[in-house]
């Protein structure tokens, strides 16, 4: 993924998170290779982008530090199902995002330790799943761009 790639990427993903109400807080690049990391706020939910080596990962936990991951997990912990151990899309994340906002808000200020619970055993079943499948090392954290 060339600078050009990664800026295109980040002006096209800061624009769809301003519409559902994100704001910027923080970038930084990581290293001289063009890689870079990028936290949007809306209210109690930070959103991660970080492109690495020309993949794409977002992230997204509570302003209290819970979470920290896909957005698969959330939409897991959000409708009560088994999470999915397919690659994430990051057009579709941020779609999921602007029509979902509402309710990872409450399950943001509801959480706590449940929210906690509940990623952290829907990211233990969805990694016994993909090596029951024999999928490989490439998560569904990583972004199709």
């Amino acid at each position: 993924m060339t600078r050009s790639d990664t800026t295109r990427i980040l002006d096209w993903a800061r624009d769809r998170l301003a519409t559902t109400g994100f704001r910027l807080a923080t970038e930084r690049q990581l290293g001289s290779s063009g890689d870079r990391l990028v936290e949007f706020r809306h209210a109690s939910l930070i959103v991660e982008i970080s492109l690495d080596r020309g993949q794409v990962f977002l992230t997204m936990r509570t302003a209290a530090g819970v979470g920290d991951h896909d957005l698969g997990l959330w939409e897991a912990c959000l409708d009560g199902r088994e999470p999915s151990t397919d690659a994430r899309d990051l057009s579709a994340d941020l779609d999921f995002l602007a029509a979902r906002l509402a309710d990872l808000e409450r399950l943001a200020a509801e959480g706590g330790d449940a929210l906690a619970d509940c990623l952290r055993t829907a990211g233990r079943r969805r990694f016994s799943a993909r090596r029951d499948l024999g999928l490989t090392s490439r998560g569904p954290g990583v972004s199709e761009v």
